[in-house]
């Protein structure tokens, strides 16, 4: 059921009769904005920082200086100082998130799961397993009727939350000021032009509208490569079909985000284009996930024309003075990791073969970054009490 606001905007309603699901998203929806509003209690500008320095334990200190003590960012970071990884970002916000949603909510109690299922009831633990989704920890009222799960899984939402007394069940899904709504990998031909396979169909096909649009418009991976620019010409109205269409499993969801005066902020999932400031579909012509070449015809073209040769049996080589290294994305800041060779083709530093004026290696060795589809929703601009009035008054 639906109903128009003096502002001619459509609010969304649920009548007494709605499901569970949609009773439950209400419940909670009410419970966040029947209170003023809750600054989260590490800010996006903060968690930067701490990600950024993290590594050095002064810097770590002074920022930690009159925040709370969150006990999974405690554990994320002792845990990526013990591995030597990079702390990661999302993960950081996660835990934010969820803390300070367990503090509106009245859940006071810190349970580290830590993949363990018994710390959690039967009917959620068996809700979380068939969507492969394994527990880190969980916030729970004194009473334990209350819980709120961070859970971690492929292709899942960030966390849940279950009532005993009621056995209902919300999903939800958190997401940064500027937010990705699902990213996919694509593949493409020889010549530059995206394939449609029959995995991205079935795995992503919230994206395939965006991918016809393209497709229609010639999109070609190599002009774009070449330019090192991204591809973002769709219609509003594909973009905001693929942001809901992201959250058409599990139905029953919400999203947390907070607004531009740092407020936890919630709303529905169908919503979620509603209340962006602008949402911006974006196929990276160069994406984050490296495979072995797989067009090579293009790659001799770009490597003969940066002075590199090729030999019949794949051995590659060209003068130092004609690539740029490649950085690492996290850890040590500034480690080299290989050679750039244009914005799709690299090769691995342990690939390299020894030389003093010349870089060598083997054909096989060289890895192409494939190209990604995603739509982006933007929250920066957004204001608690403009949500809080949409969903109460």
């Amino acid at each position: 059921m639906t109903f128009s606001r003096k502002d001619g905007r459509t609010k969304v309603n649920f009548p007494k009769e709605s499901s569970a699901e949609g009773k439950i998203a209400l419940g909670i929806l009410h419970r966040v904005y029947d209170q003023s509003a809750k600054p989260v209690s590490i800010p996006k500008k903060v968690r930067d920082l701490i990600f950024k320095h993290f590594r050095d334990s002064i810097i770590l200190r002074e920022l930690k200086k009159g925040l709370p003590t969150i006990e999974p960012v405690q554990s994320a970071i002792k845990m990526a100082l013990l591995t030597g990884k990079n702390l990661q970002s999302a993960i950081l916000s996660e835990c934010v998130y969820t803390f300070d949603i367990a503090s509106l909510l009245g859940l006071s109690v810190y349970v580290e799961c830590d993949g363990d299922f018994s710390c959690l009831p039967n009917a959620m633990a068996s809700q979380l397993r068939a969507r492969k989704m394994i527990p880190r920890f969980a916030y729970v009222n004194g009473a334990k009727t209350e819980f709120l799960v961070q859970a971690g899984g492929p292709n899942a939402v960030d966390a849940c939350y279950y009532s005993v007394e009621t056995s209902e069940l919300l999903w939800i899904e958190y997401k940064e000021p500027e937010a990705k709504f699902g990213e996919a990998d694509l593949l493409y031909d020889d010549s530059g032009l995206l394939i449609k396979s029959k995995i991205f169909l079935n795995k992503h096909s919230h994206f395939v509208p965006m991918l016809d649009e393209a497709m229609k418009d010639n999109f070609n991976i190599f002009d774009y490569s070449a330019m090192e620019k991204n591809y973002n010409i769709f219609r509003k109205k594909t973009v905001s079909d693929a942001i809901v269409n992201y959250f058409r499993e599990p139905i029953n969801t919400i999203v947390f985000t907070e607004d531009q005066d740092s407020n936890l902020i919630a709303f529905l999932a169908n919503d979620a284009p509603r209340f962006a400031s602008k949402i911006q579909g974006e196929i990276r012509s160069a994406g984050r996930n490296p495979k072995r070449i797989f067009t090579i015809g293009h790659f001799k073209e770009t490597f003969a024309k940066l002075g590199g040769t090729v030999s019949p049996l794949g051995e590659c080589r060209i003068p130092k003075s004609k690539l740029d290294f490649r950085f690492s994305r996290g850890g040590v800041k500034g480690t080299i990791t290989g050679i750039k060779i244009s914005s799709l083709y690299f090769v691995r530093l342990s690939d390299l073969s020894p030389s003093e004026k010349e870089y060598l290696f083997n054909l096989k060795k060289v890895y192409q970054l494939k190209s990604s589809i995603a739509s982006k929703g933007y929250y920066k601009d957004l204001r608690f009490d403009d949500v809080k009035n949409f969903y109460l008054s």
